[in-house]
């Protein structure tokens, strides 16, 4: 239902990031490759400008658990929402698919995803699919 794209960069005087977020509030797009779902097949969607006021004033009050106590505090409360710990995920990148289970969160905050083989691998960009 929504996606989420991280660009972060630094220079002598500052560090930033730029966070794009979109959601598919009253349509999905239509790809041929996998199913997408949008929040009007649910329920009525919500108005787009209270949405994105919603979605910023979350962001600022998890901006401040993390800076008053930790990014350890942010990485629990994620992986309560996220899949259980062994579901099997695909991870689709420009040339590749990989296929796994959802191993948690490396320190970092990258999805750590184990490997047929039994290799663990950092996700730090990637679609992630339910297998």
């Amino acid at each position: 239902m929504a996606g989420i794209l991280i660009e972060t960069g630094y220079n002598e005087a500052h560090q930033w990031a730029v966070i794009g977020i979109g959601a598919n509030l009253k349509n999905a797009p239509k790809l041929p490759d996998r199913r997408l779902a949008c929040f009007a097949d649910l329920a009525t969607p919500p108005d787009a400008e209270e949405c994105a006021r919603k979605i910023v004033h979350s962001f600022d009050r998890w901006k401040k658990e993390w800076e008053e106590k930790g990014s350890s505090v942010v990485h629990q409360a994620w992986l309560s929402y996220a899949h259980p710990i062994g579901t099997r995920l695909a991870v689709q990148g420009r040339d590749t698919y990989k296929t796994g289970m959802f191993s948690g969160l490396d320190a970092q905050g990258h999805l750590l995803l184990t490997l047929d083989n039994g290799d663990v691998i950092p996700v730090v960009t990637g679609d992630i699919l339910c297998e």
